[in-house]
C-alpha cells in the first residue's frame, strides 16, 4: 500500500498509516504516526547526527529499524525493511508495551505547554512582558 494522495488532514494520514502492515518513513512525524498506531515502522534519519527520527525510535527500543540517511544504501535499506517484516509481530508487541508511557508523556508535554501559555497570557496581561 502506497500513500498516493496528498492527505492534508493529519488525523485522516494517522488512520491511514494505522492500517499498514508496516511503515517506512523519513518525515519525523509521520514515523511518530506509525509508531503511535502500533504500526512496526523502519525510519531513515536524514540528520546526519541522529536527529528527531533517530532519537524517537530509540526511546521506543527500535533502534535497529532507524536508519541514517548519510550511509544508505539499496542493500541497506533493502535488508533493513526484510529485516522489520520479518520481525513485524514483535515489533508490534513492542510499540504495544511502550504506548502507555508515550501517551503519558505527550499528556505530560501539553499540560506543560498549557501551564506556559496561562503563565505568559497573565504577565502579558500584568504587562509584564
Amino acid at each position: 500500500f502506497t500513500l498516493r494522495d496528498k492527505v492534508t488532514d493529519p488525523a485522516a494520514l494517522a488512520r491511514e498509516i494505522g492500517g499498514l502492515d508496516a511503515f517506512l518513513g523519513t518525515r519525523f512525524h509521520s514515523v511518530v504516526f506509525a509508531t503511535s498506531r502500533i504500526v512496526p515502522t523502519l525510519a531513515i534519519d536524514y540528520d546526519m547526527k541522529g536527529g528527531k527520527c533517530a532519537a524517537h525510535m530509540a526511546r521506543l527500543g527500535q533502534s535497529a529499524h532507524c536508519l541514517s540517511l548519510s550511509d544508505l544504501s539499496a542493500e541497506r535499506l533493502i535488508s533493513a525493511w526484510d529485516r522489520l517484516w520479518t520481525e513485524r509481530a514483535r515489533v508490534r508487541s513492542q510499540l504495544a508495551d511502550c504506548r502507555a508511557d508515550l501517551v503519558s508523556l505527550a499528556n505530560s508535554n501539553a499540560q506543560l505547554t498549557a501551564d506556559l501559555w496561562t503563565s505568559l497570557r497573565e504577565k502579558s496581561r500584568a504587562g509584564e512582558t
